[in-house]
């Protein structure tokens, strides 16, 4: 028999899992996924999966990626709904922080397809939030440094694009101005922005603590992860000067394939409904 804490384990568990998908630019699976569930629960009456905010925003995504546009401006605007239904319902710090959060998503989604002139509107309605957070009776420190980070890294990089230079090196200071800027995730993460402004010596003393930061998330030198991690240090360390250092990291890449390196994507597995959630 199905209880409310199954339901909402396997939600939660598809949500992560589809993240991932995403997260790995497994764009066509990540849709089928997100519906594959959505038919499952709407067969035993939860009819809600794909409306909520933050698999919307993953569903445009993924559509937006693979060059669906208008099913992607579908879904961000069912992503839109969803936020307003949770904090009409849900208006606590956290709330406020995850659907700003959601927000953010959609504004780098459209950054990174050159899409400029739809950004904008994202970036205000997370202002928005950030003030309902600022001004809310539970306000949360925490979460208003980590708003504000996200808000203006993507400002800068919406102002550097459209070549607004002086505006994007102010919003980038705010950034890094923020708790949030200074942890480990942030400066291994963040670092796009001071690529394209050709500050490569920050980038590769950012890239030294990359190790650290594989070895605190469990990270594998996957393929998945040289494309993501040591791709961008090698190219640091080259264009900062760095040769011998961009030559280690390039014999760790060599390493890494010659030992045949575990693919990520090769090594996802479905995520198994519980009894009675089974098409």
């Amino acid at each position: 028999m199905k209880t409310e804490t199954d339901i909402e384990s396997y939600v939660y568990a598809y949500n992560n899992y589809i993240r991932m998908l995403c997260d790995m630019r497994r764009y066509d699976r990540a849709l089928r996924e997100a519906n594959t569930a959505d038919k499952r629960l709407r067969s035993i009456g939860y009819t809600t999966f794909t409306d909520h905010h933050d698999i919307a925003q993953i569903m445009g995504e993924s559509q937006l990626y693979m060059d669906q546009e208008d099913s992607a401006a579908i879904s961000f605007q069912k992503s839109v709904k969803g936020i307003h239904t949770r904090l009409v319902n849900h208006h606590d710090p956290l709330d406020m922080r995850e659907c700003q959060k959601t927000m953010n998503a959609i504004a780098k989604a459209y950054l990174h397809k050159g899409q400029y002139d739809k950004v904008e509107p994202w970036l205000r309605m997370q202002d928005s939030i950030y003030v309902m957070a600022d001004n809310s009776a539970e306000r949360d420190t925490v979460f208003l440094d980590e708003m504000s980070a996200d808000i203006n890294y993507s400002k800068a990089m919406l102002a550097l694009a459209e070549g607004k230079r002086d505006d994007a090196e102010h919003a980038y200071s705010l950034y890094q101005q923020t708790h949030t800027a200074k942890q480990l995730a942030s400066i291994v993460n963040n670092n796009e922005y001071l690529m394209l402004t050709g500050r490569y010596a920050e980038v590769a003393r950012n890239f030294e603590r990359l190790d650290e930061f594989m070895l605190s998330n469990a990270y594998k030198n996957d393929l998945e992860n040289i494309g993501r991690y040591l791709l961008p240090k090698y190219s640091a360390n080259m264009l900062a000067g760095r040769r011998d250092s961009a030559l280690h990291v390039a014999s760790l890449v060599a390493e890494a394939c010659s030992q045949g390196a575990d693919v990520a994507v090769g090594q996802c597995t479905e995520v198994h409904p519980p009894a009675g959630l089974q098409p």
